[in-house]
């Protein structure tokens, strides 16, 4: 065997008493080993498991950390807009009524949050640009004051997970979504209070309305232990 080679697979076969056969293999390579990948949690029960319902593809991304814009892409969301909201606790009921009571009015705060700081942001990097600081001055008073609501309960899911300590806990995975026309219809009625008098601010409002949909689109999504 060429023992210059930088990598080798290798079977070893042992006799066990009572003449059972145990097979394993094993592959070595050049160079430090990776370390081993820490235990995750699994999931042991969902939402629909007894009746042999697969767990969704909407609640899979989420549940495993992946982007929310996979979820935008679906073709049943191709008009709407969404947001999630996401709660692990030991009682999935509980986890069912905050969402009910809170999530939805979170989500809409969240989004106010991420505009107005957006919109600070605009102001201090255009500190020379008269009509930008003006408008997003005026759209950060609208917006502290009023917030884009209409997200409603789209989907939900459960799951149990169990911890490589054993201990179990549900995670309850709520989807939110909100008609696109709606969403925009809501910027421009708020920004319709802000007066453009000359040419520099028309062209400003139109940055700051593309500015307060991105800021809101980019809010991130909510997750609470319970």
């Amino acid at each position: 065997m060429n023992k210059t080679m930088n990598a080798f697979t290798c079977a070893v076969f042992t006799v066990l008493a009572g003449s059972a056969l145990l097979f394993s293999s094993c592959t070595t390579t050049s160079g430090a080993q990776a370390a081993p990948m820490a235990p995750r949690p699994k999931v042991v029960d969902w939402q629909g498991a007894a009746y042999g319902t697969e767990i969704p593809e909407w609640a899979r991304i989420i549940l495993q950390g992946d982007e929310v814009d996979k979820i935008q892409k679906m073709s049943e969301f191709s008009k709407k807009y969404v947001k999630f909201a996401s709660a692990r606790g030991q009682d999935v009921d509980l986890l069912k009524a905050w969402a009910a009571a809170d999530a939805a009015d979170t989500i809409s705060r969240s989004i106010t949050q991420n505009v107005t700081s957006e919109l600070g942001t605009a102001i201090k990097g255009n500190k020379d640009d008269a009509a930008t600081v003006k408008i997003a001055e005026q759209a950060i008073g609208i917006f502290a004051s009023n917030k884009i609501s209409g997200f409603e309960k789209s989907r939900e899911f459960w799951v149990k997970m169990q911890q490589p300590s054993g201990k179990t806990e549900f995670e309850y995975v709520v989807l939110y979504a909100i008609d696109k026309d709606n969403f925009q219809n809501q910027i421009d009625a708020a920004l319709g209070k802000i007066s453009a008098k000359n040419e520099q601010e028309k062209e400003a409002l139109s940055r700051i309305n593309e500015l307060v949909k991105m800021s809101a689109l980019r809010a991130t999504s909510i997750s609470e232990d319970r």
